[in-house]
């Protein structure tokens, strides 16, 4: 279930970010389009938890997705093009 396996990685990513106390300039480019994206998953568990980790670790989060804007926003594409966009 493709659900458990996006939860699973949304856990990992909270653990890594409260192990490292937060995001870093660092780690956006890898983890903010995944986790922008996380926050507008079809499954309540994992869209609720990703909210949650975002407002923990980066609040508002407009500096970062302006910091990154061209990585999410091809993410997001690529993800449009999936056969099943819920993958």
């Amino acid at each position: 279930n493709w659900s458990q396996v996006r939860m699973v990685a949304c856990k990992l990513c909270r653990s890594y970010l409260d192990c490292t106390s937060g995001l870093q300039e660092s780690d956006e480019a890898v983890l903010a389009k995944y986790m922008s994206l996380n926050r507008f998953y079809l499954a309540d568990g994992v869209r609720i938890f990703s909210q949650e980790t975002w407002k923990i670790h980066v609040g508002d989060g407009k500096a970062v997705l302006e910091r990154n804007f061209r990585s999410v926003i091809m993410w997001y594409l690529k993800c449009l093009d999936e056969d099943n966009h819920v993958v």
